[in-house]
């Protein structure tokens, strides 16, 4: 069974990820998907640079930081740069939860734009992280080292819980500790393990 995990950042989805990975299942980070292929891809290396300037690599390794600051302030930048990169991130992602698949009974999938990218088709069920915003804008600045402004930025290029809530087969509430955050997983595991 294929399982994505989706939510805001801050939500805890890296956690509950963590939580998998202790019992013994796969979860693969979407995001570092991405950076391979963006890496390893040279028609989408090519398409980045043309799209971004070849500022967008130190030779062939993707300069994060540049990228970042241009598609992160820019809504146009950030549909143009997941027009470039999402297509061959489904298909990635597709063969390698086919390969996982046969060594283990569940698959997990950490991305964050799951439904922003149209990837929902890919899973059998969808796992949705919620939280407080304040919780949100707290944890992600102490996390990444940023500031309010900027996480609240982020969040405004990503879907809000309640317009995808309805598209989730299984919402976790990660409005407590990391204790809490295992307790729902088990809650979660026991859900799964029903059959559902």
């Amino acid at each position: 069974m294929k399982i994505g995990i989706t939510g805001n950042i801050g939500a805890g989805k890296t956690t509950f990820a963590g939580f998998i990975l202790e019992r013994g299942f796969k979860a693969i980070d979407a995001d570092s998907v991405a950076k391979k292929i963006m890496v390893e891809e040279i028609v989408i290396r090519d398409k980045i640079k043309s799209a971004f300037g070849v500022e967008a690599y130190y030779g062939e390794e993707l300069n994060t930081e540049y990228i970042a600051e241009k598609v992160f302030k820019n809504k146009s930048a950030l549909k143009t740069l997941n027009s470039i990169v999402h297509p061959a991130l489904k298909i990635r992602l597709k063969n390698i939860m086919q390969l996982e698949e046969k060594r283990n009974d569940y698959v997990f999938v950490d991305a964050a734009l799951i439904f922003e990218a149209g990837m929902e088709s890919l899973f059998d069920k969808i796992v949705l992280l919620v939280t407080e915003k304040n919780d949100l804008i707290e944890r992600t600045v102490k996390r990444d080292n940023t500031s309010a402004r900027e996480v609240l930025d982020r969040l405004s290029k990503q879907i809000s819980p309640d317009l995808i809530s309805g598209k989730a087969d299984y919402i976790i509430r990660n409005d407590g500790d990391i204790d809490n955050l295992r307790a729902e997983t088990e809650k979660f595991f026991a859900w799964l393990e029903r059959g559902n």
